[in-house]
């Protein structure tokens, strides 16, 4: 295992932290590897358009065959925290020290890209086009992808390497909306003329008790993330904000949820006017939706779906459809007209201290993809 290129390249990139907007090092680092395995390289200008020191990187191993391409795509960045790595090995799994996350999400991704492309060019395997897509800033927003160029691209499907568990196939992603409840009231002393205040953080809350949360049914989930106002135990607080999403693999259904917290605020916000030295006094509300990403599905019956199922059958090993409940890049590739599965790499306690991979599945992932490869025509 220790000598195996894989393993190396993956070892090496935890050990460079690369938290959102913070990508540098690891970028750098990309670029260079990517050149020297005799790929053609791009970055573009999103760093400048979003706050970070990095780019996204394209890269192409153009084809030896009129066979078709494909895309490969990963993210460079990580959640915090991210300090530098001293990974724990026991046996073929690969641990974080605790001290941070391991970074296995995405960068187990990328050695899996990186490995292909390796096996590739050494056995000399018939190809079409496979381009590579490394994204910045995608733990906060997708925002690599969201402001990537996808016209360069000369293939129409991708796979994205960033999912929990292996042998699965993500053939639907969910979409995702965020809100943001801004409610202004009135300050007064709390305790000498409350009755003079209208009270945000009370209005708040009655908004708050409004919103289901949880699981609202099969495939929708919605929450209340953060919640901010008052300043001072006497002072009658005159703002509130409340930020909160709703994600669902019906669009239809993100936009049902999305409307009815809305017209619920409004309703609350409507019993909170209040006369105050002769002068009728209505709250301020007003609200923010942001559309994060879309859902997507891809047709199970499409060639794409079916040659991976038949790459996983040729291995012996049954691939497994299943709707991701995780916005990725194939989100915002999909709305680009860009057809795009998530496949799943194997990593384990994501976005924790905890985090783990087992190497054989890495190498799973490998063989799955270079089968693939085989398999299209």
């Amino acid at each position: 295992m220790k000598d195996e290129k894989m393993f190396n390249n993956f070892m090496e990139m935890v050990k460079i932290p690369s938290p959102s907007k913070n990508e540098k090092n690891i970028y750098e680092y990309l670029i260079k590897k990517l050149k020297n395995m005799g790929l053609k390289v791009e970055t573009d200008n999103t760093g400048d358009k979003i706050g970070s020191n990095a780019n996204n990187i394209y890269a192409i191993l153009e084809g030896n065959s009129n066979k078709e391409g494909i895309i490969l795509s990963a993210h460079m960045d990580t959640v915090v925290p991210a300090e530098k790595q001293n990974p724990h090995i026991e046996g073929t799994i690969i641990k974080s020290d605790e001290n941070s996350v391991l970074g296995g999400d995405d960068k187990a991704g990328i050695a899996i890209i990186l490995e292909i492309i390796n096996q590739l060019k050494k056995k000399k395997i018939k190809h079409g086009d496979i381009e590579v897509v490394i994204t910045v800033a995608e733990e906060i927003g997708l925002l690599g992808a969201k402001n990537f160029d996808t016209a360069k691209f000369k293939n129409n499907k991708a796979m994205v390497f960033d999912m929990k568990g292996i042998d699965k196939i993500g053939f639907a992603s969910i979409g995702q909306k965020k809100y943001f409840l801004e409610i202004e009231g009135r300050s007064s002393h709390a305790a000498m003329a409350p009755e003079k205040g209208i009270n945000a953080v009370k209005i708040a809350a009655d908004i708050i008790s409004s919103i289901d949360t949880g699981q609202l049914d099969f495939e929708t989930t919605a929450n209340v993330g953060t919640v901010e106002g008052g300043s001072e135990t006497n002072i009658v607080p005159d703002y509130a904000r409340i930020s909160g999403e709703v994600r669902s693999h019906d669009k239809k259904k993100i936009n049902y949820y999305i409307n009815k917290i809305i017209e619920n605020s409004w309703e609350i916000i409507r019993n909170y006017n209040k006369t105050i030295e002769n002068e009728v006094i209505f709250p301020k509300f007003s609200y923010e939706i942001e559309d994060s990403y879309r859902p997507f599905t891809i047709n199970k019956n499409s060639s794409f779906i079916k040659n991976l199922l038949i790459a996983g059958k040729n291995l012996n090993r049954e691939q497994m459809l299943i709707k991701n409940n995780g916005g990725n890049d194939g989100n915002i590739f999909n709305e680009k007209g860009i057809k795009s599965v998530v496949i799943g790499i194997g990593m384990e306690d994501v976005h924790s201290k905890k985090e783990k991979i087992d190497y054989e599945n890495m190498k799973k992932v490998v063989k799955l993809i270079m089968e693939y490869l085989k398999v299209i025509e």
